[in-house]
């Protein structure tokens, strides 16, 4: 799989799949959508927006999943630049949205918050963490 089917499989496209597929993956993409750093969280949808339409375009999604065509549905976790908010926003995406793909997004902190957590779920979770 090259980086990029790997990126795009990370993320999300608003709350519209990717493609109709009867188990479309849920990737989590947590970021300061509303809150103090809001336009940076506009700029996390945009370009994950952007990296899909991409991938779409260079025929790389929907993916192929044990021989099954897979979409992608993202699903917008909002941190408010809060490591609090953050972990209940997770927790609200993996037991009602069935979050099963974890891209962590701006703020060291959130990461932190979460990492512990994701780890105890099983969460495949990509962050920028340094």
């Amino acid at each position: 799989m090259n980086w990029r089917i790997l990126f795009a499989t990370t993320l999300l496209l608003g709350s519209a799949p990717v493609a109709a597929y009867a188990d479309n993956i849920k990737v989590g993409v947590v970021g300061p959508f509303t809150g103090p750093s809001a336009r940076i969280g506009q700029d996390i949808q945009n370009g994950t927006k952007m990296a899909i339409e991409d991938a779409i375009a260079a025929g790389e999604l929907p993916v192929t999943v044990d021989g099954e065509k897979r979409g992608i549905d993202i699903v917008w976790i909002d941190d408010e630049s809060s490591p609090e908010k953050a972990v209940k926003s997770y927790r609200d995406a993996t037991s009602r949205e069935g979050v099963e793909l974890l891209l962590n997004g701006w703020h060291g902190s959130v990461g932190l918050a979460l990492i512990d957590l994701t780890e105890a779920d099983g969460m495949i979770s990509f962050g920028n963490l340094a």
